[in-house]
């Protein structure tokens, strides 16, 4: 009869495998997805008792520690989508110690690239660089180029959450070629629509529209269903910044249909956010705070700092658009502490500037000079088409003072 330490290691082996299967049948998208999804949901406990038998004896047993490092590696597709970014967030910590220990520096790169990720998730982006950056580093010294152009690609949109679209187009791009050179396909899809958004961030809004029209067309053709949500996000948006909500709102609920459909609780809080905002322009403000109310609960349940903070912000803007001006302040003042705390460059940018503008209003004129130069002082350092539109407006208060 085997012991307990026996038993229990043949059940992490055994949901380790089983974990492992089920990640294959995800990658393979379209119908597949929802089976994954179902198997993972059956055997999410199974599966989390596994991980953690192997993570309290790493210490003690070279197996132990080898099925530790491997939990995260064997659900590195559907994982991302379905594990909460805490739980992401130990599980990584562990592997990496345990890859550490078996002085396995190619699983370590990985599981740097995994801390990356849940960092990234839970609106860090300092810590998410940092691991990223490891993660490169070990990757290039192992000549690996499927991992470095996946490290290439998360540094990239990394520095999109930064607020630096200029160096994350330099990552990207180096990613980009890499993944192309490799037949990679996926790697292509996820960079076109990172591609995309750094364009849209810098104002070239048609050069944005076809990165994101690729990517849509790539992620169809490869099953790739978050991938196509995100796509039809993207579109959304730009339609938006081009005077078009009404065609946006289309995108954004195709959006926000294929991540309910698939369980992706981070695209359904961008979609609800973009929602919001096409509801705002066409000046219906009940449905748009009701969108960027939904957006809230769900970014603070997963843990998503720099979301709730932008659904902060949102609400904000409806909030003044309603007359609510005390309201909005105070939306508008937690936004910032937010977009500080993670890092968010263009957030603080936008906090600052439409904090600026309400208490211009309202007679602060020295209050709203401090919150326009510090946001001017970002939008020049992004590149940002908005830069000028702050330097006339403190230009002109400068001139009435």
């Amino acid at each position: 009869m085997p012991s307990l330490y026996e038993s229990q290691l043949r059940h992490a082996r055994f949901y380790l495998d089983s974990l492992e299967q089920t990640d294959a049948l995800y990658v393979q998208g379209g119908l597949a997805l929802h089976q994954a999804a179902s198997l993972f949901a059956l055997n999410r406990d199974n599966i989390r008792a596994g991980q953690a038998w192997a993570e309290q004896y790493i210490n003690e047993d070279d197996e132990a520690a080898s099925l530790c490092c491997s939990y995260p590696l064997s659900g590195n597709h559907l994982l991302t989508l379905l594990q909460h970014p805490r739980e992401s967030l130990i599980w990584a910590t562990a592997a990496l110690k345990a890859a550490q220990q078996l002085n396995d520096t190619a699983l370590e790169g990985f599981h740097y690239g995994c801390l990356g990720t849940s960092y990234a998730n839970l609106g860090d982006t300092k810590r998410a660089i940092d691991g990223f950056k490891q993660s490169l580093k070990i990757a290039r010294k192992l000549k690996d180029c499927e991992s470095e152009a996946g490290a290439l690609y998360n540094l990239g949109t990394a520095w999109i959450t930064a607020g630096e679209p200029q160096r994350a187009i330099r990552y990207l791009r180096k990613s980009l070629a890499i993944g192309l050179a490799t037949g990679d396909r996926r790697n292509e899809c996820d960079v076109l629509g990172s591609l995309g958004q750094c364009y849209e961030a810098t104002g070239k809004l048609r050069r944005a529209i076809k990165c994101a029209e690729q990517q849509l067309t790539l992620a169809k053709d490869l099953g790739n269903r978050r991938a196509e949500g995100a796509a039809f996000g993207s579109l959304g948006a730009m339609y938006s910044q081009l005077g078009a909500p009404d065609r946006a709102i289309g995108f954004h609920e195709q959006h926000l249909l294929i991540a309910r459909d698939i369980g992706d609780r981070y695209g359904e809080s961008i979609s609800l956010g973009n929602l919001g905002i096409s509801y705002y322009l066409l000046g219906d403000m009940e449905r748009a705070l009701t969108c960027h109310q939904q957006d809230l609960a769900i970014a603070q349940d997963i843990g998503d700092r720099r979301s709730e903070g932008q659904a902060l912000g949102n609400m904000a803007m409806v909030y003044l658009e309603q007359g609510e001006i005390e309201q909005a302040i105070e939306f508008y003042n937690r936004f910032l502490v937010i977009a500080c705390e993670v890092h968010d460059r263009d957030s603080q940018a936008v906090a600052h500037f439409n904090l600026a503008i309400i208490l211009d209003r309202f007679g602060k004129r020295q209050q709203a000079i401090f919150h326009i130069e510090a946001a001017l002082v970002i939008f020049e350092a992004m590149d940002s088409p908005d830069a000028p539109i702050a330097h006339e407006r403190l230009a002109q208060w400068r001139a009435e003072e």
